[in-house]
């Protein structure tokens, strides 16, 4: 007897039978959670990760409806989604692709899971909607981690805004990630900056004057002096004379194809010793010191620059008020003497009037600039009137030593 033969309708079957077995395999090993309906919404497919991340085992859903009270999802403010909010019947319905959203499914034991949402139709050769796809991955433990580093921040910032010197953060894109309220208060702004790229700020702003204080004052080589770029290179960073390369390294300096991580980069180094160095601006009547400090994020290959401005008027006031103390300490002692020599010289002139007429002369002169600097001296005693137990003013009559004889 020759070979039996087996129908070809047979093998076109067991074809699909085996090709149908292997995409099932391929759903069932993704690591996100896959379901398909049919165009009513029943499910057809369920695999293995859509049973762990819910609770609901394969044979528990197929056949039923998925507004049968399922999943129940629900957007962040609780209101329900599976009829005429389902993001996968808007996919069906429109034939389109939709997501990634963020809602919550409600998981067999009855808790809420935030998931993170795709949508897609499911088209027959035809290109007919017959069905659709949804995947959802479980993403508690990336919400808890952005919860975390949020209060983390909101901490950080209590603590920032009760800190006397000015500070702000600005990342490798430009942006003000953190400002504390002593900022908006020592440069006059009456809004909230986070979230906005200093390139932003109005020219005129005194802010902005402080961020870029050190780069009209740079002696370079700028990247583009490093690395001899053409006169005509279209880099941001070369035409506002900015010697923060690593800003542009995304979108247009000179530094954004050679392939060296920021922090490993001789230029980076350079610029970055540079403005660790403290500067002093003077806004209005007043000094301000600002100093850059850094923050590298090897694994992301960021770069944070942290900027602190000190108002360092009365500590200028204060050196100043010190010196003229010293100085009056050491220029009396002198003085004194030159005034005793001036003395004994007129005795021994004798008879010269007009030489002990010039001894007169330099004998006043010298009383009158010892009595300047006792009245420096005692202005920079601080004498004080106590009003009340915590409450001490600067007694300016005092200080200076007014009375009668110093007029």
């Amino acid at each position: 007897m020759g070979e039996e033969r087996v129908p070809k309708k047979v093998k076109r079957t067991h074809g699909i039978t085996e090709e149908n077995d292997y995409l099932r395999k391929i759903i069932d090993s993704a690591n996100e959670g896959i379901y398909v309906t049919d165009r009513e919404r029943n499910f057809l497919i369920w695999n293995r990760a859509a049973e762990r991340i819910t609770g609901f085992l394969r044979d528990e859903v197929l056949g039923r409806n998925c507004c049968d009270n399922i999943l129940a999802h629900t957007d962040g403010e609780g209101t329900l989604l599976c009829r005429e909010l389902c993001p996968l019947e808007k996919s069906m319905a429109g034939s389109c692709l939709s997501g990634p959203h963020e809602i919550f499914l409600r998981h067999k034991d009855g808790y809420k899971i935030p998931v993170e949402v795709m949508t897609a139709p499911l088209l027959d050769r035809e290109g007919r909607v017959i069905g659709g796809i949804e995947t959802f991955r479980d993403i508690s433990e990336r919400r808890n981690k952005d919860n975390l580093l949020k209060e983390k921040k909101k901490k950080l910032e209590i603590v920032l805004d009760n800190i006397s010197d000015g500070i702000v953060f600005i990342d490798n894109t430009g942006t003000i990630n953190i400002c504390n309220r002593t900022i908006l208060e020592m440069f006059h702004i009456n809004e909230d900056l986070t979230n906005a790229s200093i390139f932003s700020l109005p020219r005129e702003s005194l802010l902005r004057q402080g961020i870029f204080r050190e780069d009209s004052s740079f002696r370079g080589p700028f990247c583009w002096e490093r690395n001899n770029c053409p006169e005509g290179l279209d880099c941001p960073q070369k035409t506002l004379r900015f010697c923060r390369c690593w800003i542009f390294g995304r979108e247009g300096s000179a530094c954004r194809d050679r392939g060296t991580a920021c922090p490993d980069c001789r230029q980076y180094t350079e610029v970055r010793s540079y403005l660790e160095k403290p500067r002093e601006l003077e806004i209005g009547n007043r000094t301000i010191s600002a100093v850059s400090s850094f923050i590298e994020f090897g694994d992301r290959r960021e770069i944070w620059e942290v900027i602190v401005f000190r108002d360092v008027t009365f500590e200028k006031l204060d050196a100043a008020v010190k010196l003229a103390t010293a100085a009056a300490h050491e220029l009396r002692q002198p003085l004194q003497i030159i005034i005793g020599a001036i003395s004994l010289l007129a005795d021994e002139l004798g008879s010269d009037e007009k030489m002990k007429a010039y001894c007169d002369i330099v004998e006043e002169s010298c009383y009158r600039m010892d009595d300047i600097i006792r009245k420096i001296n005692r202005l920079t005693q601080y004498k004080v009137m106590h009003y009340a137990d915590d409450l001490r003013i600067l007694d300016l009559q005092e200080s200076s030593g007014n009375e009668g004889s110093d007029s």
